[in-house]
């Protein structure tokens, strides 16, 4: 796997106006996870870390970092190759399309249509899946 995970920092807010010091912030992270990897511990890895670190610091020794966990929390997992949806999902196109699928079109389009939900409206760019017809 060249990219298995992400650690990714997505929104940083704080603060009441822009020409007060800020009062508060917060961030909000996507965490994701090897498989095997149980998320009650990750969680409690990353809280204790953010405590320690948190000793450091003058301010927030003394006002420590308030966590929240929301959104989906869950174990990692890996799709192997040639797994049942890959197959029904190979076998739709051919008949919706009348010819077989590419090779680049299973390991670029289908599985990230298998890991992402089917809406209109667009929450994040690189999780997002629009389906304007299915057969």
């Amino acid at each position: 796997m060249n990219h298995p995970i992400n650690f990714n920092v997505a929104m940083i807010e704080g603060g009441d106006w822009a020409s007060s010091l800020l009062a508060w912030c917060r961030i909000d992270c996507r965490v994701a996870l090897y498989p095997g990897t149980s998320a009650d511990e990750v969680a409690a890895d990353i809280e204790k870390t953010i405590q320690e670190a948190s000793k450091y610091d003058p301010f927030l020794a003394k006002s420590p970092p308030h966590i929240t966990w929301n959104g989906f929390f869950a174990e990692g997992y890996v799709l192997e190759e040639g797994f049942e949806a890959e197959k029904i999902l190979e076998e739709v196109h051919g008949h919706s399309f009348q010819e077989p699928v590419a090779a680049s079109q299973i390991s670029k389009g289908f599985r990230q249509a298998m890991l992402q939900a089917p809406t209109s409206s667009l929450f994040n760019h690189d999780m997002y899946l629009r389906l304007t017809r299915l057969e």
